[in-house]
């Protein structure tokens, strides 16, 4: 992202659609790449927050699944990549068979699945999201 990613906008195609658009190159190129930072669950996996991240940064948890054995997992629902955007709401009860097919998926794939811990809203009903969770499988990242 830092490196070639970041000067792309230099390109003679991408300078040709901007002027195209009546805009000019920018002057500086940035990087701006808002989301979440994970951390792990268990504390002895536990890493400082890199300096240059501001103190009040989306959060949210990792762990991997055959740690998950302990935690109650009722109101998780699995989020697919358009929906990381969040924060997660849905008017509906979280939906466990959904839940153990994308776990079941992580197990036989190898591949991390993003998860949403819900809590419901007493006063409107409504399903919102309280926590991010990133269950990696068992033994990531070393498989």
């Amino acid at each position: 992202m830092l490196g070639p990613q970041r000067q792309r906008c230099l390109l003679p195609e991408s300078l040709d659609t901007l002027a195209q658009h009546g805009l000019q190159a920018p002057a500086v190129s940035r990087v701006f790449m808002p989301g979440y930072l994970f951390y792990s669950r268990i504390r002895e996996h536990g890493m400082a927050t890199p300096i240059s991240c501001p103190a009040h940064h989306l959060r949210g948890q990792w762990l991997s699944l055959d740690k998950l054995c302990d935690i109650d997992t009722h109101a998780w629902v699995p989020l697919i990549k358009p929906h990381w955007l969040g924060p997660w709401i849905q008017s509906s009860t979280p939906d466990n068979y959904l839940l153990t097919q994308a776990l079941s998926e992580i197990e036989h794939t190898l591949t991390p699945r993003l998860f949403a811990e819900l809590q419901q809203d007493h006063i409107n009903g409504v399903w919102k999201e309280v926590d991010r969770i990133f269950i990696v499988p068992t033994g990531w990242p070393c498989n």
